[in-house]
């Protein structure tokens, strides 16, 4: 796939936002457009990164793009997706709230101010559990997407990069191409747009799918 398709999709999608209209107070269409612009502005910061020819930062961005249409299309189908997303956050909250304690810790400084809200904020996260409203592990949002292969796939590869993994570093950096068998380190090497045709693939059908969901849902 070329990155001119990419672009017009973007370009479309990016017009097409006056034509949604939501209740900004509704937690459902709130949460809803919230991951739809995520979409759009890494959209946007892919096809940035690609124009300017820098590789290394593409899988970055595609993960967090992949990870956002994951939550948004779980969200769209199952309005009820919204509660354990509300527990994630809850939990999150709570452990950076205790992970505060440790006074060694200068990041954290100041967080122990909130030490109030733990009680409140436990009390929550338990409601919301005992509901059945659980956080999911990344696995598990790809598995009730439907998209369990893509996560063994696609999303592993990316996490590879994010990670810095040998694998990963190996393919931007050690240069095998030499004709005597030899191998040399680059940096900045030429960029190959072939290199990227799945990564530019991904986000087009990540972008299109989602365009279509949210403006069959909350359009004029």
């Amino acid at each position: 796939m070329e990155i001119e398709e990419l672009q017009k999709l973007y370009q479309n999608a990016y017009t097409d936002l006056n034509r949604l209209r939501f209740d900004k107070s509704h937690p459902w269409h709130r949460g809803l457009v919230i991951f739809y612009f995520s979409i759009i502005e890494y959209s946007d910061t892919f096809i940035a990164l690609h124009q300017l020819g820098k590789r290394a930062a593409m899988p970055m961005v595609c993960r967090a793009l992949l990870e956002a249409y994951i939550d948004f299309k779980n969200l769209h189908d199952d309005p009820k997706y919204g509660f354990g997303l509300e527990a994630a956050q809850l939990k999150e909250r709570l452990d950076l709230l205790r992970n505060s304690k440790d006074l060694d810790n200068s990041y954290l400084t100041g967080i122990a101010d909130f030490q109030d809200q733990e009680v409140r904020w436990q009390s929550e996260f338990d409601d919301l559990v005992s509901k059945g409203h659980k956080p999911l592990k990344q696995w598990q949002k790809f598995e009730k997407a439907d998209k369990s292969h893509e996560y063994r796939a696609i999303y592993s590869e990316l996490c590879s990069h994010s990670h810095n993994n040998l694998s990963s570093l190996g393919q931007r950096y050690i240069d095998t191409e030499a004709s005597d068998g030899n191998f040399s380190l680059v940096v900045f090497d030429n960029f190959k747009p072939s290199e990227t045709e799945h990564l530019v693939q991904l986000v087009y059908i990540c972008l299109m799918d989602s365009s279509a969901r949210v403006h069959r849902t909350l359009s004029e």
